[in-house]
């Protein structure tokens, strides 16, 4: 079993004996069956959910295929009017998934399946999402990450069940417009690119649990933390200016008590950190990139005892990190990257003593091996990513001594 950050399972592998016997009952019960090796030619003749992995362009949607609950296509080959002609059959269809199919428009039928629950284009080249999908009043999920929309209609604003919008994956984001008000049983936003009304009526969104904006200008500061103050149960928040001479100002930013993952991205107002030790008790994963801080920010980062998972990549523009006994108790992946004034990194004995994962990227002026490795003991993976060739020698050389207890030691 494969474990996150958090320690939850993210996947496991099932016994070949009990995988077969889990999918003759599943498809003896009509429940559900997986397509890996086509026997049947009619979809429908087989189960009320089917997930097409290989050779989807032998299934023909039949009659029965009206009954369908749950319709999955991973099979990438798939000729586009085969979709569009399933399409059309599913009436009764709950969800659809044709991620990684070479979808450029979403057919038309789509958008005539009223009871459809969750829709899924992810990693296709779908570029436009039609008007007509305010006609989906029961969808909850939408899904276009890895898709090349640009931007939603503003009728995206009327699917009031709406549960889930995942856009855009990169730090552009997808424009929305229309009154976003609407959508008050939204729990995941992301990414979607900031405007002057985005930024003023998100704190309408009370229930959000996951949020991620991007192209924030520093004109948005006051009233977009304003909005994410008042959302109390957000648990994932990412945030991204366009670069340039915008800025985050942080020290309006207060109270996140439950958020457990943070992704900031870009310049902070003047190189200074948020308050950390005010509402982030239960934060655990935490990204900088471009941070541009000043002064060393672990004496402010080691108060987030719960910390797991810490990356800080072009964000310090210090020459010194010191990790202090007692630091990052939790802390078991650091990843330090292209802090071009970085020459020395000290971890005392008791700090960061949990750490398994170490990588090290670009830190051109990280002439020697960071002191205090040796009291690293849980320490398992160790990469060295564009490092000097002075650091690389020591490392391979007169400090191989320091890391020999490191199982995996690599460098690139």
């Amino acid at each position: 079993m494969e474990r996150n950050e958090f320690g939850r399972p993210r996947r496991f592998q099932v016994h070949d004996l009990i995988r077969e016997m889990t999918l003759t009952i599943s498809r003896k019960e009509r429940f559900g069956y997986i397509c890996n090796q086509p026997d049947v030619t009619d979809i429908g003749d087989v189960a009320n959910r089917i997930s097409v992995h290989n050779g989807g362009q032998v299934y023909q949607p039949g009659s029965s295929s009206q009954h369908l609950r749950s319709f999955l296509l991973f099979d990438k080959h798939v000729p586009i009017l085969w979709i569009n002609t399933a399409s059309s059959n599913f009436k009764l269809l709950r969800v659809l998934c044709l991620r990684y199919s070479l979808l450029e428009d979403i057919p038309n039928a789509i958008t005539g399946l009223f009871n459809l629950h969750y829709l899924d284009f992810s990693r296709t080249k779908v570029r436009k999402v039609p008007k007509s999908v305010a006609t989906l009043k029961k969808l909850q999920t939408l899904h276009l990450r890895f898709a090349r929309v640009k931007e939603l209609p503003s009728e995206i604003t009327m699917l009031t069940n709406l549960r889930h919008l995942s856009v855009s994956n990169d730090l552009y984001g997808t424009s929305i417009s229309g009154n976003i008000c609407r959508l008050k049983h939204l729990q995941t936003l992301r990414e979607v690119k900031a405007n002057k009304d985005l930024a003023q009526n998100l704190g309408y969104l009370t229930q959000l649990r996951s949020l991620g904006i991007t192209g924030v200008l520093q004109s948005y500061n006051t009233d977009l933390w304003a909005c994410i103050r008042k959302m109390t149960v957000l648990t994932k928040l990412a945030v991204a200016t366009p670069g340039g001479k915008e800025v985050l100002s942080l020290q309006n930013l207060r109270s996140l008590k439950n958020l457990e993952k943070f992704y900031l991205t870009g310049k902070l107002a003047e190189g200074v950190l948020f308050p950390a030790s005010d509402g982030f008790q239960k934060l655990k994963v935490l990204t900088m990139r471009w941070s541009g801080l000043i002064q060393d920010p672990l004496s402010s980062l080691s108060q987030m005892v719960n910390l797991v998972y810490l990356n800080l990549y072009c964000a310090y523009d210090g020459e010194s990190l010191v990790f202090c006994s007692g630091w990052f108790p939790k802390l078991k992946q650091l990843y330090l990257g292209k802090l071009e004034n970085l020459r020395s990194i000290q971890i005392s004995d008791g700090a960061i003593t949990n750490l398994t994962y170490l990588e090290l990227h670009e830190l051109w002026n990280l002439k020697n091996v960071p002191e205090g490795l040796t009291n690293l003991r849980l320490l398992q993976h160790l990469y060295a990513r564009k490092m000097p060739g002075e650091f690389v020698e020591k490392l391979e050389g007169n400090s191989r001594g320091i890391v020999q207890h490191i199982a995996n030691i690599e460098c690139m």
